[in-house]
């Protein structure tokens, strides 16, 4: 009798555990196909896929980088995926982590839809694919999956904004939703994803120091996501063999409701209406978004009115309260590193008096030494104002000269980053214009067709090749 009452309570225990967030994300992605995908959404998660690999290949000079990978050597691993662009083999795990920072690294990847820059989880995903050697269809099916969970259960937390006044980037949901991705390609069932999401969630929380309003950033900032990527594959492989991990990570006792993220609206984060990957945004601009608005008016005001750095007598630049505490603080007045670079309005806004333009060519080391920039950065003062939106990504510009001219405009959102978005063409201009720093039009315009084709390949391997530079 004793046991068929210890049966009875496990049963119901385990019953209980199938109204998980972390079943039901489970669940959905053992049950998610690339039959499910419209054809709009599988032409959108194409271009974002496109622009993804642009900005990982444009990042590969980056000093974090650098270090990063001679790190990554000196660990070893399993030759089962590859970083791309250099062709080096090593566990899923590592490689993973080695792209997640490429493509986060100049601060140009896409924004908004997934729940936050979620083209951060596309390498979890490649590294896995290559490992399991899966169809370009079903690579593509998982990273569509990526966007809808981290969608989703950042609408539960109210936002992209929602997290940081908890203490935590927004990357904190990849424990969340990064295992159903990878579960779904090495064949797990939705009981061995909620264990995966269990053991993930638990121990891979990035802080919000890496990416707040009063440090300066460093290379770390480019791995929030990275070792919760990484250890979303370890996750996986542990689950798949059997190992457990607390499936009510989000709702239980000590979980996510009622200790990091309090007042999580549980409904959202299963509301499987709709697609969330079209709130995906591309940037123009190689700058973190609360920028953009600033540099997109000022190269307009430079070049339309033919200011030059010389006649610079003094600037105001004025952006929504979040965007001022974000990218004005003295700490990040002076990059000296890529990583600040692009959450510094005075130094983004000193760049485009210079050059007119701000690419990739902004994130040159040489740059932070110019005696032209330097000087522009101490002739610019930045200001708060409510009549732009608090988190939008519109600006004010004042250029005074010094033969007593005033020059003003202002954007009340950034081109491209709400209701307004760049076209296909746009975004293939710009990974043209990170691609062919390395590679020549003739492969450029093989990687861009194989791209918008890839659900047609029969092993991922194909694409994550192209991407390799020779010697």
């Amino acid at each position: 009798m004793n046991s068929v009452k210890r049966d009875i309570s496990l049963a119901k225990l385990d019953e209980s555990y199938k109204n998980t967030v972390a079943y039901q994300y489970g669940l959905f992605a053992e049950k998610f196909s690339y039959d499910m995908l419209p054809e709009s959404v599988i032409r959108f998660a194409k271009t974002i896929l496109l622009d993804s690999i642009g900005v990982m290949i444009g990042a590969l000079d980056c000093e974090g980088f650098k270090y990063l990978m001679e790190s990554i050597r000196s660990w070893g691993g399993n030759e089962e995926a590859t970083v791309l662009g250099t062709g080096y083999k090593t566990s899923a795990g590592n490689a993973a982590l080695a792209n997640i920072f490429l493509v986060h690294a100049l601060g140009y990847n896409d924004l908004g839809g997934g729940g936050g820059h979620n083209s951060d989880t596309i390498p979890a995903i490649l590294a896995i694919g290559e490992k399991e050697n899966v169809s370009g269809k079903e690579f593509l099916t998982s990273m569509v999956l990526s966007y809808e969970l981290g969608g989703r259960f950042t609408d539960a937390v109210g936002g992209i904004f929602g997290y940081a006044p908890k203490g935590f980037p927004f990357d904190i949901r990849g424990g969340i939703s990064i295992p159903p991705c990878l579960g779904r390609l090495m064949g797990m069932n939705a009981w061995q994803i909620a264990n995966a999401i269990g053991i993930c969630a638990s121990h891979s929380i990035p802080l919000g120091i890496l990416d707040t309003n009063d440090e300066e950033n460093f290379h770390a900032k480019n791995l929030r996501m990275g070792f919760v990527g990484r250890d979303a594959i370890e996750a996986c492989i542990m689950a798949k063999q059997g190992f457990t991990g607390p499936m009510r990570v989000v709702e239980g006792d000590h979980g996510y409701s009622t200790t990091l993220l309090s007042g999580i609206d549980l409904e959202k984060a299963v509301d499987w209406s709709g697609w969330r990957i079209f709130g995906s945004r591309f940037k123009n601009i190689c700058a973190d978004s609360t920028t953009m608005g600033m540099v997109q008016t000022t190269i307009k005001l430079v070049t339309e009115n033919d200011i030059k750095p010389e006649d610079v007598e003094k600037v105001l630049i004025q952006s929504g309260r979040r965007a001022y505490g974000h990218t004005s603080a003295q700490c990040k007045k002076y990059p000296r590193n890529v990583e600040t670079c692009d959450h510094s309005a005075f130094y983004a806004t000193a760049v485009a008096i210079k050059d007119r333009k701000y690419t990739i060519n902004a994130m040159d080391p040489k740059n932070w030494d110019d005696p032209v920039v330097l000087d522009l950065i101490d002739r610019i003062e930045a200001a708060p104002t409510d009549l732009i939106d608090e988190s939008g990504s519109g600006g004010i510009v004042d250029i005074w000269t010094k033969d007593g001219s005033h020059y003003h405009d202002m954007c009340e959102e950034a081109y491209g980053m709400g209701v307004t978005e760049l076209t296909f063409d746009e975004v293939e201009s710009k990974f043209r214009e990170m691609v062919e720093l390395r590679f020549s039009k003739e492969h450029t315009d093989k990687l861009i067709d194989m791209i918008m084709n890839v659900e047609k390949l029969d092993s991922i391997r194909d694409l994550i090749d192209m991407t390799v530079i020779k010697a």
